[in-house]
């Protein structure tokens, strides 16, 4: 129905790249600036990447110290109900019997103690490895390298009781 405009001073906008001829110093800003603008953003998040990273791995050893102080609340817990049966078996008629019945109480007292020591020694190490990553400087504040070390006082709480 139409017939195209065989006009050349009036530009449809449908003329291919290959008929346009650009001045270099007339190109748009955002050509220059396209390959330096995409690697800041993959810079950026390559950064929040590692940041979710580093939070997450966080998150798990804080989750874990959890975990584990749990398990050295039940396993005193189960101590004191182990001693408590022991104890009930005790007949004070009996010193024989007393004697048996405190050999398993202290033998039941070893494994709760060796138990529970596991469980603070894999927390000590969970906790090394928190401050770790976060630069923490046992002792105070210190500044190295231009980076700031952050103080187990500062901040943060790592689980320890004062």
């Amino acid at each position: 129905m139409f017939k195209a405009c065989t006009n050349p001073d009036i530009d449809d906008g449908a003329a291919s790249p290959s008929n346009k001829q650009q001045n270099p110093h007339t190109m748009s800003p955002d050509s220059h600036n396209s390959s330096s603008s995409s690697s800041q953003v993959n810079s950026i998040l390559g950064q929040m990447k590692d940041m979710v990273l580093h939070q997450s791995k966080r998150t798990m050893l804080k989750t874990d110290i959890l975990f584990l102080e749990r398990e050295i609340k039940s396993r005193k817990q189960k101590f004191g109900v182990d001693v408590y049966e022991l104890m009930e078996t005790l007949t004070l008629e009996d010193s024989n019997d007393a004697k048996e019945v405190e050999e398993q109480i202290s033998q039941a007292f070893d494994q709760a103690k060796r138990d529970v020591w596991l469980a603070q020694e894999k927390i000590l190490v969970k906790r090394r490895e928190l401050m770790n990553m976060d630069g923490v400087v046992v002792g105070g504040g210190d500044h190295q390298g231009g980076m700031h070390h952050q103080s187990i006082d500062e901040e943060e709480d790592y689980g320890y009781e004062t």
